[in-house]
């Protein structure tokens, strides 16, 4: 009972926050979802899909910054630094080589996980290769979970490495298992009613995931804290 009151207070707590700082947490959003459509829009005015190919690659190594500097941002928002929003692209800047290292890493990972999930399905015939297969489900559902951890430690500690942030949100979800999965599939609950709408994807989804992510990894890191 005491681990779904943790999770609901940390949902809670962030449509409170997106609520109250609403006009700011918007904007951040839509400059989210215009650098990830803008790609699209290109090709629709000029039918160039080598254009569309390049605008693609630059996209996606802008995500990992761009995710990590909206990060920044709503902290500093909900913290009532009160920052400008100029703050959210010269954060890009400093972000980058990180932002991009977490993104890549990640993208890896995940890449991996699929490939090996596709490939023992395909021979799930033998028992042997079906188990193999729900077992990198698993990971693929645990690493989803770090993920909370991950970007969150990232930002919150500039300064430590790539590899510890890593490791420490692994095991941050290994020692609070039933938390991360509950927060998970409200964010993915939370994702799909946001896409069903239409417009709740341009104006809230990156907002509310991300207030998820700080509100969470800096519960979990007091709860440390306390103990120690």
């Amino acid at each position: 009972m005491s681990v779904l009151k943790f999770v609901l207070g940390i949902i809670k707590k962030s449509l409170v926050d997106f609520y109250e700082y609403l006009f700011k947490i918007v904007f951040v959003n839509l400059v989210w979802f215009t650098i990830l459509i803008l790609p699209f829009i290109f090709l629709y005015i000029f039918e160039d899909f080598w254009l569309l190919f390049v605008l693609l690659i630059i996209s996606y190594l802008l995500a990992g910054p761009l995710f990590l500097s909206a990060l920044n941002l709503l902290k500093a928002v909900i913290d009532r630094e009160d920052p400008s929003v100029k703050v959210l692209f010269s954060g890009i800047k400093v972000f980058f080589k990180r932002g991009l290292q977490g993104w890549l890493l990640s993208s890896l990972i995940y890449l991996i996980l699929l490939v090996d999930i596709y490939f023992f399905l395909q021979r799930s015939g033998n028992l042997l290769m079906f188990i193999i297969a729900v077992l990198f489900f698993y990971l693929l559902i645990f690493f989803s979970m770090s993920q909370l951890y991950f970007w969150g430690l990232l930002m919150l500690n500039p300064q430590q490495k790539l590899w510890i942030v890593f490791k420490k949100s692994l095991l941050l979800t290994l020692d609070n298992l039933l938390t991360s999965f509950l927060i998970l599939v409200i964010v993915l609950l939370l994702t799909v009613i946001l896409f069903v709408t239409g417009v709740g994807l341009p104006i809230a989804f990156l907002g509310i995931i991300s207030l998820v992510i700080i509100n969470l990894t800096r519960a979990i890191m007091d709860k440390y804290l306390k103990k120690e």
